[in-house]
């Protein structure tokens, strides 16, 4: 059996990432510009952001709430990303994701009972997630299945709530709170979409300005060419 704050943040981390992928699916139902999934989960993360600054994360219920929230930003922010690719993971794929993200939690829960990793924690969680990182970027290589991009961008959540385990906390209100401040991650995830999108503007802007001076110059008659 795991310790409790352990069972806090493996059920805060599995609601979030649930949360997360629901919303990402839903919003393929909806043929929509790919600015707007990452623009309204940005706008969420800031209000969340602002609203713990604000109550300086005293506030129990209303951190649940921006760990919901938060989740939903995720989700949105991940939708833009797949609509700019053209295809969505499948839901199936994205149910399998959710439940080896989930065991993976738990199988580091279960391995903080050890000696070993009680005493060097952060070199643990850093072994174990680098060892988790190479396994997905492998696959990546060499699997065009769109699932494990949207892993590779979970990790960072799965870190993020990894790191609540050794935080200090001597009660379940003060946990939360570091679990709210985890749920924070979501900001890099919706950056890394955000730079891929505006990456992409510009690559297209660029495709554009060329195809255009191509086309002039097949149908000038006073060139060569």
């Amino acid at each position: 059996m795991i310790e409790k704050k352990c069972l806090l943040s493996l059920i805060s981390f599995a609601g979030l990432m649930l949360i997360c992928f629901l919303s990402m699916h839903l919003m393929q139902l909806f043929n929509i510009s790919y600015w707007i999934g990452v623009s309204i989960g940005g706008g969420i993360v800031l209000i969340c952001l602002i609203l713990f600054i604000a109550t300086k994360g005293k506030n129990l219920v209303l951190n649940i709430f921006i760990i919901i929230f938060n989740a939903v930003s995720a989700g949105l922010s991940l939708s833009s990303l797949f609509v700019y690719l053209g295809e969505f993971p499948l839901i199936w794929h994205t149910a399998i994701l959710f439940a080896i993200l989930c065991l993976l939690f738990y199988i580091y829960c279960l391995l903080a009972k050890l000696k070993f990793f009680q005493q060097h924690y952060i070199i643990s969680l850093l072994i174990y997630f680098i060892i988790i990182l190479v396994a997905n970027i492998i696959a990546l290589c060499f699997s065009p299945l769109k699932i494990f991009i949207l892993a590779i961008l979970s990790l960072v959540l799965l870190f993020s709530f990894l790191v609540s385990l050794v935080l200090f906390a001597k009660s379940t209100k003060k946990h939360i709170k570091n679990l709210t401040k985890c749920s924070f991650a979501v900001l890099i995830v919706v950056l890394i979409v955000l730079i891929i999108l505006m990456e992409g503007d510009v690559d297209l802007d660029l495709a554009g300005v060329g195809g255009a001076d191509s086309k002039n110059k097949k149908v000038n008659p006073y060139s060569f060419s």
